[in-house]
């Protein structure tokens, strides 16, 4: 979907292109309109950037080549910011939560580190600052979130009086994103040190979420889900990769609190925690089906077997015991494989009729 959804954007739409035309992302961004695609070039970007609540795509050359190489060769990187307290990579918010169904706004095909978070007032309880969202911070609006490398952010500093600091990589708030084939390794966070969603509804899918670490004030180190979207949109967790992330306190891959999710044809696997090492689950209703979960949890077709990854990449080796175990509903097939269509496509394995592969990655 995130491709052909970017694609079909940047057909119709002004470009705006960095360096070659602005010499910096935020730049473009100023000068772009609703709809307008800015177009970024390989290189690195000390920026630390804000859609001023537009809804453009902000993509790299990605998007023309499909080269994954390319990701990681376009950098966001934040660590330099001009205002300490304003130090996410990225920030995609509006100020009125009537703007929560704006789905324009997209970022595609970007490695983004080095981010240390904003100083962030709780809608729901306000008053209380955090520092939030280390590599990209949404608010209020719901953005697609695409074929990007998250890597080595942070929100753990508490100065300045704050209650407390989370969401490492990415830190959603009364939003509704699309977090789609991106892999989100190495951040940090006191608590959702991978993936915050305080009051969100959300769909995340075909993602690895590895090594991300903290947890010490709320839990939570891969996926951290709390309360209700006020407009009663789902969560929905489906076809990731959830693995090897640890929490100082429980939910080392999932943590849920007074909320509901559906969790389908994942893999937990690796996640430490004090409990709920891979999901930990605090007065929610969680729809758990066709795991791996390492520790077991009760729901239709959910193991609990070594997934036996391909080391290199967290894909799945040919022996693996995930192969043709997920949900067998013609929606989670497979695609399959142009030159062999009685076979998966790779990364996927097996029969395309069956999904194999919790993460189909970027």
């Amino acid at each position: 979907m995130g491709c052909i959804f970017a694609a079909s954007s940047f057909l119709n739409a002004a470009k705006l292109l960095v360096p070659s035309q602005y010499t910096s992302i935020q730049a473009a961004i100023d000068a772009a309109s609703v709809h307008d695609t800015v177009l970024v070039s390989p290189g690195t970007y000390f920026e630390n950037i804000n859609f001023r609540a537009k809804g453009i795509v902000l993509a790299s050359t990605f998007i023309l080549t499909q080269d994954t190489a390319t990701i990681d060769a376009t950098v966001i990187n934040g660590s330099q910011p001009t205002m300490p307290d304003s130090a996410s990579c990225v920030i995609i918010a509006s100020k009125v939560p009537s703007t929560i169904a704006d789905t324009n706004a997209c970022i595609i095909g970007f490695k983004i580190t080095g981010g240390t978070g904003t100083k962030w007032n709780d809608e729901h309880n306000p008053g209380n600052i955090y520092r939030e969202g280390g590599g990209i911070l949404v608010q209020y609006l719901s953005p697609r979130i695409l074929h990007n490398h998250i890597t080595h952010n942070q929100a753990v500093s508490m100065s300045g009086g704050m209650a407390s600091a989370g969401g490492g990589a990415i830190r959603c708030g009364d939003s509704n994103p699309l977090i789609q084939n991106n892999v989100i390794d190495n951040n940090q966070g006191r608590y959702g040190a991978g993936i915050v969603f305080n009051y969100c509804g959300c769909t995340v899918r075909n993602n690895l979420i590895a090594h991300n670490s903290g947890g010490q004030d709320f839990g939570g180190s891969g996926v951290w889900l709390l309360g209700e979207s006020s407009l009663g949109l789902p969560r929905k967790l489906v076809n990731n990769t959830i693995i090897f992330n640890y929490s100082a306190g429980p939910g080392g891959g999932i943590w849920a609190l007074n909320t509901s999710a559906t969790i389908n044809n994942n893999i937990l696997w690796g996640n430490t925690a004090t409990s709920g090492k891979q999901i930990y689950s605090g007065a929610s209703t969680l729809t758990v089906t066709y795991n791996d979960v390492q520790d077991g949890y009760t729901g239709a077709g959910n193991i609990k077997e070594d997934p036996e990854f391909d080391v290199i990449n967290y894909f799945l080796s040919g022996i693996s015991t995930c192969v043709d175990k997920g949900d067998s509903s013609a929606v989670f097939n497979d695609k399959p494989d142009p030159l062999n269509p009685s076979m998966a496509k790779f990364p996927s394995k097996g029969d395309p009729r069956l999904r194999s592969s919790s993460c189909l990655i970027r």
